[in-house]
Order: C-alpha cells, then sequence, then structure tokens
C-alpha cells in the first residue's frame, strides 16, 4: 500500500501550492484597488493585500483539497474492510506491526 506515504508531502506540497498562489493572485485586487484609488496610504494598501491573500489562499486550498474528497469517504461499508485490510497488510510487510 504505497498510497499511505504521499499523502503526508501531498498536504504540505498543496498547502504550499496554495499559499503561494494565493500570494500570486493577491495582487490583482491589490492593483484594481489600486485603479480606483490612486492616492491610498501604505498601510491601507498592505491591508488589502493581506486580506485578499488570506482569502485567496484559503480559496486555493479549497480548490486543490476537493479533488481528494472522494478518496477520503469510503463507498461502502465493504470497501473500508478492503481498505483497512489492505492497510494492515501493508504494514505487516514493511514490519511495523
Amino acid at each position: 500500500m504505497e498510497s499511505q506515504k504521499p499523502s503526508a508531502w501531498r498536504g504540505r506540497t498543496q498547502s504550499i501550492a496554495a499559499s503561494v498562489m494565493g500570494m500570486a493572485t493577491a495582487s490583482f485586487p491589490v492593483g484594481i484597488f489600486l485603479h480606483f484609488h490612486t492616492n491610498s496610504p501604505i498601510l491601507l494598501t498592505l491591508i488589502v493585500y493581506g486580506l485578499s491573500a488570506v482569502v485567496l489562499t484559503r480559496a486555493w486550498q479549497w480548490f486543490f483539497e476537493r479533488r481528494n474528497v472522494a478518496d477520503k469517504i469510503p463507498t461502502s461499508s465493504k470497501e473500508r474492510r478492503r481498505q483497512r485490510k489492505e492497510f494492515y497488510d501493508w504494514l505487516d510487510s514493511q514490519g511495523r506491526r
């Protein structure tokens, strides 16, 4: 059951990617804000950027995570028993049980 190992780094990678994408795409709302408010103070611009970065990072996290939701919900009790047996067989093969 080799699919257990990549899930840890996959979550970290998705989190980092969502953060980078959130910070990068946060410049668009700031650009629109500066287009309409050309003489705004730098603190207000930084607040708009910070809020945009947080909101867009959460949006990107949701976007990356929704593909994996189907993997987390077992379709039936029979499938869940199969997954559990496969996991414990993998543990036995690694000598961890």
